[in-house]
């Protein structure tokens, strides 16, 4: 869906068995590649930071369309900090127990802005954000 209003490569696009599913097997690639190359547990830390990271950034959205949906701001600010103070913890607990867990946490998130960066000059695309009551 997020390929077909224009938020992805077309190529996620393509129809496999008439269903776009590439994303999936990419998704499904990358999972068996690090499932076979870390530890099974480093790998759900992986998980679990990457989560923390995105629940953080739904939560900051949340918090920009918090007259839209009645939320209460104080409960959103709970919750972003809850992530980010986990998030934390985590990260020290990698750097004491895993720092190749935190090198490819943080090649991954180095390799996804600056692919989305690099994809939205070269196709001049740009974000489509809410409009902010």
């Amino acid at each position: 869906m997020i390929a077909k209003e224009g938020e992805l490569p077309e190529f996620f696009e393509r129809k496999i068995w008439e269903k776009g599913i590439e994303g999936l097997f990419i998704t499904a690639g990358l999972v068996i590649l690090f499932a076979n190359l870390f530890d099974i547990g480093k790998v759900a830390m992986l998980g679990s930071v990457a989560f923390l990271l995105i629940y953080a950034a739904v939560d900051i959205g949340h918090l920009k369309l918090r007259k839209e949906t009645g939320a209460n701001p104080v409960l959103i600010w709970l919750s972003i900090l809850g992530c980010l103070s986990v998030f934390i913890v985590l990260v020290y607990y990698l750097l004491n127990h895993s720092i190749l867990i935190l090198v490819v946490l943080s090649i991954i998130l180095l390799l996804s802005f600056g692919i989305e960066f690099i994809y939205r000059r070269a196709t001049k695309r740009s974000m489509n954000y809410p409009a902010a009551s």
